[in-house]
């Protein structure tokens, strides 16, 4: 339970990375996909970062950041394919907000199990 909730704080400092840069690129003009991708990659390198030290004791050796780096390619496509699916099947009011939020739910839950499950073990 200890490690779910380090994982969930480290996550909203993380999300709030990630959100951020976000915003910042689609307000100089980059499209939306690559604003997600652009954003995801910092999100994602500043939760790794503290999660491989605080929740999950990692030793950064050479095999655990390959996988690392297998799970964070894998949840950054997912992250980018969902944001893109959401944004094309709802265009109301928030929609890239609501585009986000998705994205970042799905590539969290994937995340979390396949770095407790693969990644840490």
């Amino acid at each position: 339970m200890e490690e779910i909730k380090r994982f969930f704080l480290i996550g909203i400092g993380g999300a709030i990375v990630d959100y951020g840069t976000r915003w910042v690129l689609l307000s100089l003009g980059v499209l939306p996909s690559l604003s997600r991708a652009g954003s995801y990659i910092a999100g994602s390198t500043f939760a790794y970062i503290l999660n491989s030290k605080f929740t999950f004791n990692g030793n950064r050796s050479r095999r655990e950041i390959i996988r690392a780096s297998i799970v964070y390619s894998l949840c950054f496509t997912l992250a980018v394919i969902v944001d893109w699916a959401c944004r094309s099947t709802y265009t109301g009011a928030y929609y890239l907000q609501i585009s986000w939020v998705v994205s970042q739910g799905v590539a969290t839950v994937v995340n979390f199990l396949l770095q407790k499950l693969w990644v840490f073990k």
